[in-house]
């Protein structure tokens, strides 16, 4: 049987394709009701990504969305730009005019990422949120930290 240590060095070295599909998988056995996920940041048939916002997104019993963001860029180096992707990830989501959803048909919003983030990165993303909206963090997806 695998360790944490190794199923965390296998999602950091993943690529963005299998990734995306794993949190996919992963958040429709996660997410109550097993959600019909459209998986519209993946290509079909193909182990590629394209891009768009969001890169997969549910309706709710309620008629509301659940968009969820992936990334697997690395924290390494620059950690400015980790967190700008994330920033920007959430703003996209919140913006009608790239996904053609007004915000209060938003319920949440899922990031799904294989790097760490602090305490400090979390309040600021935090700040883009609007009151209504639930932010869900999941790393690796072997954590999921829920925030709002």
């Amino acid at each position: 049987m695998a360790s944490l240590q190794e199923i965390e060095n296998a999602l950091i070295a993943i690529n963005d394709a299998a990734f995306q599909e794993l949190c996919d998988d992963y958040l429709l056995y996660a997410e109550e009701g097993s959600p019909d996920i459209n998986r519209t940041g993946s290509q079909k048939g193909k182990k590629k990504t394209k891009s768009g916002t969001p890169d997969s997104f549910w309706l709710l019993p309620t008629g509301k969305y659940v968009f969820a963001e992936y990334t697997t860029k690395e924290k390494k180096g620059r950690k400015a730009d980790f967190l700008n992707k994330l920033k920007d990830d959430i703003k996209k989501c919140l913006s009608p005019k790239i996904t053609k959803v007004e915000i209060n048909k938003i319920q949440k919003i899922i990031l799904c990422f294989n790097s760490e983030i602090l305490p400090q990165e979390m309040e600021i993303l935090k700040t883009l949120l609007i009151i209504s909206i639930n932010l869900i963090l999941l790393i690796q997806p072997t954590q999921m930290l829920i925030t709002k």
